[in-house]
């Protein structure tokens, strides 16, 4: 059974992730663009912020994963995905804050695009804590 001090762990690793995602996005989406936000006068080339904000959904999902378990014996792959999914769960809620919900949102990446940054995040989790698991 898991315990409370790994839980709040995942819960915190999850959250800190977001903010760190998000923390990356927003500057990248002011200098270059934010396909998200864009009006359909003013259309933007969403190379760079898909990129960045690509890598960032791996690599940060990664040291977020590798950080939740990093006093645990068992379980990486699990609990990297838990992180994962506890993330995930936070952006759908962000998301559905926004103008037009969740269905803007997707709009506005595009469904590919949307999928493949949450299977980033996910891969990312997973395989951070499963390499922290291999040390």
């Amino acid at each position: 059974m898991m315990r409370v001090r790994t839980a709040v762990r995942i819960v915190l690793a999850a959250v800190l992730l977001e903010v760190a995602i998000i923390a990356v996005a927003v500057p990248v989406g002011v200098v270059f663009g934010n396909p998200v936000q864009a009006s359909a006068g003013s259309p933007v080339n969403g190379t760079v912020y898909y990129a960045v904000v690509g890598l960032a959904c791996l690599v940060l999902g990664a040291l977020f994963g590798a950080w939740a378990v990093r006093k645990e014996t068992t379980g990486f792959a699990l609990k990297g995905l838990l992180v994962a999914l506890v993330a995930m769960a936070i952006y759908f809620g962000l998301c559905s804050l926004a103008p037009g919900g969740l269905a803007a949102v997707i709009a506005g990446y595009g469904l590919t695009m949307f999928v493949m940054f949450n299977v980033l995040r996910t891969v990312g989790c997973v395989l951070g804590a499963i390499r922290h698991g291999a040390k």
